[in-house]
């Protein structure tokens, strides 16, 4: 990524840096025009949680709605394409109002949707459940009973393999 760094047409790489969240806080805007990707964008939580609204294609606000699943309220801008994503970065970074709307949306959305408080009693519940009913998700699970069975085969034929050598 060095080999793009140009401070002539304006674009600087600035390397390995130690506090991320805080290079993050001192932008304007964040932008992630991500192409790929499922669940949990990392790239836009954190521009939301230094402050900075993000744009972002439609599939990086993908699993990055609000809790009832609505993105009118979203932490920066969505583009379908790029020169939407153009007009929308730059409406963002010149709108101050847009731009303070959308840091609160960032915040909000990850106050519902990524509190530690709040999802870490849920994940327990969730694991205790899963123990509880592991013999269950066992008895469905059909590729791991092969996986499991073949395993087994492979150990008890290797073992007779290496009984052959003194």
């Amino acid at each position: 990524t060095k080999r793009r760094h140009d401070p002539s047409s304006g674009f600087h790489v600035k390397g390995p840096i130690d506090d991320h969240l805080g290079l993050l806080s001192k932008y304007k805007i964040n932008l992630a025009p991500l192409r790929f990707g499922a669940g949990i964008k990392g790239k836009i939580t954190d521009g939301w949680y230094s402050g900075t609204p993000c744009v972002t294609t439609p599939i990086g606000s993908e699993g990055m709605a609000r809790v009832d699943g609505s993105f009118s309220k979203w932490g920066g801008k969505i583009a379908s394409n790029a020169d939407e994503f153009i007009e929308e970065s730059v409406r963002l970074y010149e709108d101050e109002n847009l731009w303070k709307e959308s840091q609160t949306f960032g915040s909000e959305i990850l106050a519902d949707r990524f509190d530690k408080a709040k999802n870490s009693h849920l994940f327990e519940q969730r694991i205790v459940s899963l123990i509880a009913g592991i013999a269950a998700i066992r008895a469905r699970n059909v590729l791991g009973s092969i996986l499991w069975s073949s395993n087994h085969q492979y150990t008890k034929f290797f073992s007779k393999f290496v009984g052959l050598f003194p």
